[in-house]
């Protein structure tokens, strides 16, 4: 017989619970993201809607949005996209009006569907269309 505290076995992997659980340490989940790659934040996104931990959800929502994350606006618009985060994927669609209107690769790309991709081409094209009525 084994002492010691009980192991109780998670799906999650050991990267995304230790963002997860330092959250809740007197630091803040923004730093914590910076040192996430997308697939990371997404994850954590996963495990906080599943754990029903909001206020972890909320903190990676506005982490998202900080100028070191938004200088990839696509980055952001995928990840807010598979996180199903619809009030901030809009916000996101917004900040990639900054981009070419073609957008080059970018690794994200595999986050998102054909149809949110084109969703966004749409969305882009329009406003572009609204800045400049010539084009």
């Amino acid at each position: 017989m084994e002492i010691g505290p009980p192991v109780v076995p998670v799906s999650e992997d050991s990267k995304t619970l230790d963002v997860l659980l330092r959250s809740w340490y007197p630091c803040t989940l923004a730093e914590n993201l910076a040192l996430l790659n997308p697939r990371g934040t997404v994850n954590v996104l996963n495990v906080a809607k599943k754990y029903s931990l909001d206020a972890i959800q909320q903190a990676v929502c506005k982490s998202l949005f900080t100028p070191k994350i938004l200088v990839n606006s696509l980055c952001c618009f995928a990840i807010t996209c598979r996180a199903r985060m619809q009030d901030e994927f809009a916000l996101a669609a917004k900040y990639t009006l900054r981009e070419p209107l073609v957008p080059g690769w970018f690794n994200e790309i595999e986050l998102i569907t054909a149809a949110e991709l084109f969703s966004l081409l749409t969305y882009r094209q329009r406003h572009s269309r609204a800045r400049h009525p010539d084009i």
